[in-house]
């Protein structure tokens, strides 16, 4: 069980290397597991993965007090290993305050999604992406939706992502695709090529994207099972 004390706020790089890699020091997640069930997720911890609860004691008055007891904090993460836009989210509407925080503390945030519940908050996030604070970055891994969900059950198709993205970006906000994991053997060129070309026509500020974590989960999925 996690403690209403414990910190919210996690330090994820120690060294200059990462930090260059990833531009930012510290994350932080609103909820423990996630409903989007996806099978590669490196945090996966058992079959109640997928149920989704709030974690304790978090909310954006802890946060910003954390912020401030850090030195030059720089970048925040928000929802590294769960999605912020969990379909509960809709009812207890945890990340508002969070945003509303990041906006008057005119603090850099970047934050991770493949949910369309994000589109509620639009408002504060072009206000932070009006003085360059924000970046939203929408996880990707394929165009094919059957694909999509054999890995992701629980997640949104991945043309209401890209088509997501279009929205955000037409709202002024930054959009970046996280190819997170990149699955080795999937692609060939040409499929390569035509994805990454779909996901650049959404005028997207990039695409980057992280290898498949190894983990021993992956034996009971063959398709991942190298």
């Amino acid at each position: 069980m996690i403690s209403k004390n414990h910190a919210i706020l996690k330090r994820f790089h120690k060294d200059v290397a990462t930090l260059k890699a990833h531009h930012w020091k510290h994350f932080f997640d609103l909820y423990h597991s996630c409903s989007h069930n996806c099978v590669y997720c490196l945090y996966r911890q058992d079959e109640n993965f997928g149920k989704c609860i709030p974690i304790p004691g978090v909310t954006a008055d802890k946060i910003a007090t954390e912020l401030d007891n850090i030195k030059s904090a720089g970048i925040t993460y928000l929802g590294a290993t769960s999605d912020v836009y969990q379909p509960m989210e809709k009812r207890l509407q945890l990340v508002r305050p969070v945003l509303k925080m990041f906006t008057e503390k005119q603090l850099p945030l970047i934050l991770a999604t493949k949910s369309m519940l994000i589109r509620r908050d639009i408002d504060l996030l072009s206000r932070l992406a009006a003085d360059g604070l924000v970046e939203v970055s929408i996880s990707i891994i394929t165009l094919d939706e059957s694909f999509a969900k054999l890995l992701e059950p629980g997640a949104p198709s991945p043309s209401k992502r890209v088509s997501l993205a279009r929205e955000l970006i037409s709202s002024g906000i930054p959009v970046s695709f996280h190819v997170a994991p990149f699955i080795p053997g999937y692609f060939n060129d040409a499929v390569l090529r035509q994805f990454i070309y779909s996901l650049r026509d959404t005028k997207a500020t990039g695409v980057y994207s992280c290898i498949l974590g190894m983990r021993s989960a992956y034996k009971e999925e063959p398709f991942l099972f190298l």
